[in-house]
């Protein structure tokens, strides 16, 4: 089983339809997923067909159910659901020792690598302890990003959080790439922050992924339609890249 966080600290990048056309990907090709949504927003949770889940991703961190006793079997997949509670996380847990490993050891307690092939999570906006438990859990990190200069920014303040949290929690961590998403080929900035980019992605230790998903106004319409880019947009840009997307992760 692999973990896998979808993750930057700076929002509206297109993390949850990463995180949604990853693992939708993945099941088409038959692997068993399950997607796990930390963000208080519940976008991914909404995408996914789910609403007010009895038990989800606070319970977990609260400690008051199991991981298999929070997964949810919704249209778009099983997922344990987010709650507007999490954004109280942080102050619930702040006097709590070892608040960085609630999820992996969630995870291997109930033994979820017998249930699934991957894990795919997304990540609040943030940095929050949310994010640090999904970055102590994960294998891999795939790190959508616009070509512009704030995304630039948001790169190199994440890759300070996760070499803390590779050198005090989770030394395994890799980078599996960084992925460039409302791309615009023609742009004169997009061509300029790629080539920045690419020079920051070799100076951390990681890669650009050569797919590049186009700007595409699916990509806005999907998120409020409970579906995910291939079963909404099949014949977009969007859908087309993803899928080359999900090929190049694996190798393919």
């Amino acid at each position: 089983m692999e973990i896998v966080t979808v993750i930057n600290q700076k929002g509206g990048v297109g993390k949850t339809v990463t995180a949604h056309a990853l693992g939708a990907g993945l099941m088409a090709r038959g692997k068993n997923v399950l997607f796990v949504d930390l963000d208080p927003q519940g976008n991914l949770s909404f995408a996914l067909g789910g609403g007010n889940a009895q038990k989800n991703a606070f319970n977990l961190f609260m400690k008051n159910a199991t991981a298999r006793e929070c997964i949810s079997a919704l249209p778009g997949g099983e997922c344990i659901c987010a709650s507007a509670n999490l954004a109280a996380v942080q102050t619930l847990l702040i006097n709590e020792i070892g608040t960085e490993s609630i999820l992996s050891d969630a995870f291997e307690e109930d033994d979820l690598s017998s249930l699934y092939d991957y894990i795919i999570i997304d990540t609040p906006p943030a940095l929050s302890i949310q994010t640090v438990n999904a970055l102590t859990a994960s294998d891999k990190l795939v790190i959508p990003t616009q070509t512009d200069l704030f995304g630039l920014q948001g790169i190199g303040q994440l890759f300070k959080t996760i070499e803390q949290v590779k050198k005090h929690y989770n030394p395994a961590l890799k980078t599996e790439g960084i992925l460039l998403v409302r791309y615009k080929s023609r742009a004169q900035l997009t061509k300029q922050v790629t080539a920045l980019l690419e020079q920051t992605a070799e100076r951390l230790h990681t890669k650009i992924f050569k797919t590049r998903i186009r700007d595409c106004i699916a990509v806005a319409e999907v998120q409020g339609m409970k579906s995910n880019i291939f079963a909404y947009a099949p014949r977009s840009n969007a859908a087309i890249d993803y899928n080359d997307f999900v090929n190049e992760f694996l190798g393919e």
